[in-house]
């Protein structure tokens, strides 16, 4: 909801807000004292409506006014309605007034499940499940489950190495077998040639150890984006749906039931689907260029959600999108805490002391949050009424 400007007196307001009505631009308006302020719903409208307002000031009897303030009062007197005037609090008294239309049609509340959201719950829970089973099974003969090996944003080549080679030592203690040695020889011979892509943070704290801050220390002789470059473009969005451990899976899931619910009933499944991609694919990728491939969880498009109610709290608070200010700032101050945590470990592995090893995807949860508010600015995820 966006403010257009002020109008003196009523019978102004009468012919301004009749061509409002003609030109299907819905608006607000509040009596403040012995003026109107008025205010423009839709976003999409506010650039059409306020050309309009400005020619309204210097020419408020153009015909284009006058003869659709006749036409539109005949219509209101036979439909028994009249422009929508909102009073100040203490006029109100205890009767609703018309500004309950403005809200979306089908009652939203923040903690609820939609359809796609249930599905998004039901694929991380089926993910967890399926990966921890594989854990405690024959899988462990691997460094990785078949889950992580499918849903990881990448599995390069030398991990897919160092699996074979584990399988192949494993055989050999219990087949003693020549084959598994000889695959287990020219595994190793195979292994120091492949190179995994570490991450920016760690690359740059060894050059920071060596005083070679200032070198090109991104430019590592490894493969980016193994699987991705081979066509398996779903890893830039699938390691959302892969948890560490039952905590991690649960604190996902509970923000997931504040948040995503209302997102998804006012933006619709299509755009929903985008909103979702489009976050945890930034997310994901910062996060991997950073620390490499080895990270999981929700918490970045978490972050987004978060982002994109409270940019949509500022720009369209119309809405009604629910999340306490509060809310807000326990996220905030939890990523701040993380954040706090990694520039420690930072400066202790920096002083030749040994690191916090938190596994905390910081990058992840910053630049999800950002994305999310920078979406939150845009038009195109605006409620529409019919989304």
């Amino acid at each position: 909801m966006r403010h257009l400007g002020q109008i003196d007196h009523k019978d102004s307001l009468q012919r301004f807000t009749a061509f409002l009505e003609a030109e299907d631009i819905r608006y607000k308006a509040e009596e403040s004292g012995e003026s109107f302020a008025i205010w423009i719903l839709e976003e999409d409208d506010l650039e059409r409506a306020l050309k309009a307002f400005e020619h309204f000031q210097k020419f408020p009897d153009d015909p284009m006014f006058t003869d659709l303030e006749k036409s539109i009062a005949n219509l209101r007197i036979t439909k028994k309605t009249a422009p929508l005037i909102v009073k100040p609090p203490s006029q109100r008294g205890q009767r609703q007034n018309r500004t309950t239309r403005i809200r979306p049609s089908r009652n939203v509340t923040a903690a609820s499940f939609k359809g796609i959201t249930f599905m998004l719950l039901l694929i991380c829970i089926f993910s967890f499940l399926r990966d921890s089973v594989e854990q405690f099974s024959q899988e462990t003969q691997r460094v990785t489950t078949s889950t992580q090996r499918m849903m990881l944003y990448d599995y390069p080549e030398a991990l897919r190495i160092r699996d074979r080679l584990k399988v192949a030592y494993e055989k050999s203690l219990s087949q003693d077998s020549d084959l598994a040695e000889q695959e287990i020889a020219d595994l190793a011979k195979a292994l120091p040639q492949k190179k995994v892509w570490p991450g920016l943070y760690p690359l740059f704290l060894e050059a920071a150890k060596e005083g070679k801050a200032n070198s090109k220390f991104w430019e590592y002789d490894a493969p980016l984006f193994e699987k991705i470059s081979e066509g398996q473009i779903w890893r830039l969005f699938t390691p959302i749906f892969l948890h560490g451990n039952l905590l991690h899976l649960l604190f996902n899931m509970l923000w997931l039931l504040v948040l995503a619910g209302q997102i998804e009933e006012r933006l619709g499944k299509n755009r929903y689907l985008l909103f979702i991609f489009l976050t945890a694919t930034l997310s994901n990728t910062a996060q991997y260029l950073i620390s490499g491939y080895s990270f999981v969880g929700f918490s970045g498009v978490i972050c987004a959600m978060a982002g994109f109610i409270w940019m949509r709290q500022q720009r369209a608070a119309w809405e009604g999108y629910s999340m306490q200010p509060g809310t807000l700032m326990l996220l905030s101050l939890a990523i701040g805490v993380f954040v706090l945590i990694t520039t420690i470990s930072f400066v202790m592995e920096l002083l030749a002391y040994s690191g916090l090893a938190i596994g905390i995807a910081n990058t992840a949860h910053v630049v999800g949050g950002l994305s999310g508010a920078a979406l939150g600015r845009l038009n195109f995820f605006s409620w529409k009424r019919g989304s």
